[in-house]
């Protein structure tokens, strides 16, 4: 359909029930393809045909694709459904097949898929259940201690039973069947893009062949176990599951059962409406035949869960009897649970039975096509990629007006548009910062659906614009040891208009001064324009002391760095140098004076920050011990981060004897007199005089030592013991000895 006037779509789809017995008809779905091309030519079907071998790799995104054409512009596909998965800081392509596990992970479990948005492996022995790994880690074991059950109104237990063990295993492409695990009953396991089907598959009637009459309900019970802390709630009937920090982490979606096809699939004859629609004429009502006609659909299947005291979860699938008993001739029955990497407040592209309307998969948007590109074509694709009976309207918004922009909307009540902004024609599909969703609205009757999309656009890229604002650095204290290491970082701002992708590699790179490249560098980490980030880096001084530089620029790996401005890059970037950076080797610089006991200093070193050590040494303080001799060198050691340790000596001496002078002496002209001083056992005794004496014995160090005087008179000698640093601390002492002029004659006087 190619729709010119306006800038909108619609696209109706009815399936349609009447009851004209007590007996329900259930209809499954297969597969339902609506494809509207809102600007230029339609390829073929609708469908457009990509060539893998052209794919624009560094413009991925979660659910996005980028082809360059032979002609130079740019197809871009973006699905409701995710087309990647990060591994490694880079966007890899998802692949749902199922194949054998070759990794140490989890062994025993033969089987795996890996490349997804979580990871999942499977045993053949389907009492294993299967393990899923979620990108933060995290690992939760499923389908554990599997049963089925039936429960009365009052919600007793009967018949009980456990997986058959003769059960058997197939595997074929994405998909694991467990044949039999129950009576007539397989489980079916799909892996999909993001999410993984669990089926289960009631084959025939037989399969609830053994219920007892008074059964109200048929319970498919199993144990997931999950990592310490983690939690899980029923939210709008999905199970949700949060780590210990009450982060998403999965979710089961809202469980379905459905019936294989039987019944009629009708379109009503609207064509005429939608027309007058699209051309901007009134709208008629339906029908009356069709909407007064009588739908009855109701909720037959829904989760309920506890919580054991640790990490168990029991879940508990449980479907309405009256479901299964009531459509014989609809087997085989379906009951479809399925676990998500993506949470979805309200839905993941399902209405619910009694409902008035349900959206569509999260919105996704033309925004992957860089600001300022001309988008030519605009191509959606829908799915309804479930089985079930609904009806309703399709509809896209855009931008935000209130909770959404609306356009193209019937409305029952009011016979008109359901706008916002005034304008219908406001829409327009060219413009990359457009975002797409659908909806299901209720039209008189309430719905069940789930559905997918694809946007596929052409565009023309505008000229790729690199450039780079630095917004700070930190390289910490301004003086480094040599060797040191560090963690430096640095803010940029992507003002250009191109991501710095992984692929082409872009990187921001660090050096020092006289370094001949940026030899470390760190990954851009596809920041977008107009995003701000930091990068963090670990470096290491030079070993040359003297002044210093850190610069830092970016790189396009094989192209160019962006402060050449050359060819390709836009003008205006410059290369990031930091303030001036010293590189001094450490040193204590406080002196290395000596210290008699006792006494305190405060050390001093460079570069400030670091620690001191050694005997007496608290903080940066030295307080000198008491020395094990006369006196004892203590060394002090300096440390400051990584840069090598440097050392000090400091020689403490110990506190001095006391000093005694000994008695006066009194001798004659022609005699001599010895002294009697203490003998010092710390330090070093000296006699000092008024007059100098003449040594007979000994001499000034000597405390008994034999002096003469040539003059008579008293002659005052002084004896002091010191100690190095300690000085004459202990007191000196002094002695007389009187010299008088008679021969020969010598008297003692103290």
């Amino acid at each position: 359909m190619f729709l010119s006037r306006f800038i909108m779509w619609k696209t109706v789809i009815y399936v349609h029930k009447k009851l004209r017995t007590m007996k329900k008809i259930f209809t499954l779905i297969l597969s339902v393809t609506i494809t509207c091309l809102m600007f230029g030519q339609n390829q073929g079907d609708g469908v457009i045909a990509y060539d893998e071998s052209n794919e624009i790799t560094e413009r991925r995104g979660l659910h996005e694709k980028h082809y360059l054409r032979s002609d130079g512009k740019i197809d871009m596909k973006v699905s409701s459904e995710p087309l990647h998965y990060r591994e490694n800081n880079k966007w890899e392509t998802i692949d749902s097949r199922i194949t054998d596990n070759t990794s140490n992970d989890f062994v025993g479990y033969e089987y795996a898929n890996t490349k997804n948005s979580f990871k999942s492996y499977y045993s053949s022995d389907i009492n294993k259940g299967f393990i899923t790994s979620f990108k933060d880690g995290s690992v939760i074991q499923e389908f554990q201690d599997v049963k089925m059950y039936y429960m009365d109104a009052a919600e007793n237990i009967s018949d009980a039973q456990s997986i058959s063990s003769s059960s058997k295993f197939k595997l074929s492409d994405n998909a694991i069947t467990h044949q039999n695990i129950f009576l007539s009953t397989d489980v079916n396991i799909t892996q999909q893009n993001g999410k993984r089907k669990l089926d289960f598959v009631l084959k025939d009637v037989t399969a609830i062949g053994n219920a007892p009459s008074d059964a109200k309900f048929l319970v498919y019970e199993e144990t997931t176990i999950l990592p310490d802390g983690f939690n899980a709630t029923l939210e709008n009937q999905s199970i949700v599951i949060e780590d210990a920090n009450g982060n998403f982490v999965a979710q089961y979606d809202a469980p379905i059962a459905y019936g294989s096809e039987e019944g009629t699939l009708s379109n009503p004859p609207l064509e005429n409406n939608i027309l007058g629609i699209l051309e901007g004429e009134p709208v008629s009502k339906h029908s009356e035949n069709i909407i007064n006609e009588e739908l009855e659909i109701m909720n037959y299947v829904r989760y309920d869960i506890l919580q054991t005291v640790g990490n168990k979860l029991v879940i508990k699938t449980i479907v309405d009897m009256q479901f299964l008993t009531q459509n014989e001739s609809s087997y085989p029955i379906v009951i479809d649970p399925t676990l998500t990497a993506t949470r979805n407040p309200t839905s993941t592209g399902y209405t619910s039975y009694g409902g008035y309307g349900g959206y569509g998969p999260p919105a996704i948007s033309t925004s992957g096509a860089p600001a300022n590109s001309q988008i030519t074509n605009v191509n959606v694709s829908f799915n309804a990629t479930a089985n079930y009976v609904w009806v309703g309207y399709w509809y896209g918004y855009s931008g935000y007006c209130n909770n959404r922009h609306r356009y193209g909307i019937f409305d029952n009540t009011n016979g008109g548009w359901l706008t916002c902004g005034g304008n219908l024609a406001g829409f327009n599909g060219r413009n990359p910062n457009n975002s797409w969703s659908t909806e299901i609205v209720r039209t008189n009757w309430d719905a069940y659906g789930r559905w997918g999309y694809t946007v596929n656009v052409t565009y023309t890229a505008p000229p790729e614009e690199w450039k780079a604002q630095w917004i700070s650095k930190n390289t910490g204290a301004a003086v480094w040891c040599p060797g040191e290491t560090r963690t430096v970082a640095v803010t940029v701002k992507n003002i250009g208009n191109t991501t710095w992708t992984n692929s082409p590699d872009v990187n921001i790179g660090v050096k020092w001064n006289a370094e001949a490249d940026y030899f470390v560098r760190a990954d851009a980490n596809g920041l977008a324009p107009g995003a701000t980030q930091t990068y963090s880096f670990q470096m290491t001084a030079p070993s040359v002391l003297g002044t210093n530089n850190l610069s830092f620029d970016i790189v396009k790996e094989g192209h160019f760095w962006f402060s050449q401005n050359n060819a390709g890059i836009s003008p205006g970037n410059v290369v990031s140098t930091s303030p001036t950076i010293t590189i001094s080797g450490t040193s204590i610089t406080s002196t290395a004076e000596d210290l008699c006991q006792g006494s305190a200093k405060t050390l001093v070193a460079s570069p400030s920050g670091g620690i001191f050590s050694g005997s007496g040494v608290s903080g940066n303080t030295f307080t000198a011990p008491v020395p094990s001799g006369n006196y004892q060198t203590y060394t002090i050691t300096y440390f400051k981060g990584g840069c090598p340790s440097t050392t000090q000596n400091i020689k403490v001496y110990k506190t001095p004897t006391s000093a005694s002078a000994g008695p006066d002496v009194q001798s004659c002209m022609t005699g001599t007199a010895t002294m009697a001083a203490s003998w010092p056992s710390v330090g070093t005794g000296i006699w000092t005089w008024q007059t100098q004496p003449t040594y007979t014995s000994g001499n000034p160090i000597t405390p008994t030592a034999t002096v003469g005087f040539n003059a008579g008179g008293t002659h005052t000698g002084t004896w002091t013991i010191s100690n190095g640093a300690c000085g004459d601390a202990a007191n000196p002492q002094t002695a007389n000895v009187v010299v008088t002029s008679g021969a020969n004659n010598m008297t003692l006087v103290n």
